[in-house]
C-alpha cells in the first residue's frame, strides 16, 4: 500500500490566548495549525504517498466558522494539492456538527468539499482507492449506535485483517481521570481489522498493537498540558507519529530539571501557579519566562493547599478543573453519566 497521512483534532479557530493577527488579518495561532497540514503533506509525498486522512474536529465552535478561519484552512488545503498531489479526506468530527449527529446538513466540514481534491465523510464509508481498504465511521452521539454502526460494516463488508478503521469516538483509557464511556481498546481490537486509528481525545497514544488514540495536531488549550501533539504517517508495517512544531501549552511547578527548564520555556505558553504570590513576584517571573523565550506567560495564583466542601464533597485547591470536575462527581455519589456529560461539555467548551 502507499503511505498514507494521519491527522486529527486540528480545531482550526481564530483562538484569543496569546494570539495575534498578521497583515491578511489570519490569526498567528490558526497559522501554526495550517503549518502543520503543510508538514504533513510534504511528509507524505516523501514517503511515496498522496492521501491525507482527517479524523475529525477540523473546526473547533460547533456550528460557526468564521470566514478568516474556513477561507485559509481551504486555501492551505488546495495549495498542499497543488503542490504535493495531497488528496484529503475529511471525517465528520462532533465539534463539526451543527446538530448531535453527523449528516451533510449540519456539517461545517462539507463546505471544503471541492469533488476533486477534498473529500467528506458525513456518513460511514470506505475508501478502496488504494491497494487496501479504509473504513472511515464520523461522530455518532449515541455509543450504542456506534458500536451498531461498526459491528454492522464488519459483518457486511467483511473487513478483516487487511482492512484499517479509522473513527471519531471516545475511546476509554486514553485521558486518565476521565469517566469510561463504553468504547474501549480491547473491544476495538476484537472488531477484526488491522488497525483502528481514533480521533477525538487530543492524547496521542498507542492503546495495544492495533488501537492508537490519532491525538491534536497541536496543543490548542491548557487541557492539553502533558499530551503528545503531531501528525502520523501510517504504512504496510509501521505508525510513525511526528511530533508539531507549534508552541505547546506547559505548566512550570518547581519540580523540574533546571537543565530542562530552557528546552521546556523557549517558543512555547508557559503558566506558573504561585502560592499566594506578591505582585512584585507575578513582574519578576513573567520577566524570566519571557527572557529564556516564552511565546506566552500566564501565571495563576493559588491559594495555600486546602480542601473545600461543596454540596457534602470535598474538593483540593489547586487540582485541574477535569480532576475538580471528576472528584466532586464521585464524592457526592452522582450517577457516572453525570461526570461523562460534564466532561463533554468541558471538552465543548474549553
Amino acid at each position: 500500500m502507499k503511505p498514507y497521512g494521519l491527522i486529527s483534532d486540528t480545531h482550526n479557530h481564530a483562538w484569543s490566548a496569546f494570539a495575534t493577527k498578521d497583515e491578511r488579518g489570519i490569526n498567528n495561532r490558526l497559522t501554526h495549525i495550517l503549518d502543520e497540514f503543510v508538514r504533513c503533506a510534504h511528509a507524505v509525498h516523501e514517503a511515496g504517498g498522496n492521501t491525507i486522512y482527517h479524523a475529525g474536529d477540523m473546526f473547533h465552535v460547533r456550528g460557526s466558522v468564521a470566514p478568516s478561519v474556513f477561507n485559509p484552512t481551504r486555501d492551505t488545503m488546495l495549495e498542499c494539492s497543488k503542490q504535493f498531489g495531497t488528496k484529503w479526506v475529511v471525517v465528520a468530527g462532533n465539534h463539526d456538527q451543527e446538530f448531535k449527529h453527523s449528516n451533510i446538513v449540519g456539517n461545517a466540514v462539507q463546505m471544503l468539499q471541492d469533488g476533486k481534491n477534498i473529500h467528506v465523510v458525513n456518513e460511514w464509508c470506505s475508501d478502496n482507492s488504494g491497494s487496501k481498504r479504509i473504513f472511515l465511521v464520523p461522530w455518532i452521539d449515541s455509543i450504542a449506535d456506534f458500536k451498531r454502526t461498526v459491528e454492522g460494516i464488519v459483518k457486511s463488508e467483511g473487513a478483516n485483517e487487511a482492512d484499517d478503521l479509522i473513527i471519531h469516538a471516545p475511546v476509554d483509557g486514553v485521558i486518565i481521570g476521565l469517566p469510561d464511556h463504553g468504547i474501549d481498546a480491547d473491544y476495538l481490537a476484537g472488531l477484526g481489522f488491522g488497525r483502528v486509528f481514533a480521533g477525538h481525545y487530543h492524547s496521542a497514544k498507542r492503546l495495544n498493537d492495533k488501537v492508537v488514540s490519532i491525538g491534536s495536531i497541536t496543543h490548542q488549550t491548557w487541557n492539553d498540558v502533558g499530551t503528545d501533539a503531531g501528525f502520523w504517517v501510517i504504512s504496510d508495517n509501521a505508525t510513525l507519529r511526528v511530533e508539531s512544531q507549534a508552541p505547546r501549552f506547559v505548566e512550570i511547578d518547581g519540580t523540574e530539571n533546571p537543565n530542562d527548564l530552557s528546552n521546556m520555556i523557549a517558543g512555547n505558553y508557559v503558566r506558573v501557579k504561585l502560592t499566594d504570590p506578591k505582585t512584585a513576584q507575578v513582574r519578576v517571573l513573567r520577566e524570566e519566562l519571557t527572557k529564556l523565550g516564552a511565546a506566552g506567560v500566564r501565571i495563576d495564583p493559588v491559594k495555600a493547599a486546602s480542601t473545600v466542601r461543596s454540596g457534602g464533597a470535598i474538593v483540593k485547591t489547586g487540582s485541574t478543573l477535569e480532576q475538580a470536575i471528576t472528584d466532586f462527581v464521585a464524592a457526592a455519589k452522582m450517577p457516572a453519566d453525570v461526570a461523562r456529560e460534564a466532561q463533554r461539555v468541558l471538552m465543548e467548551t474549553a
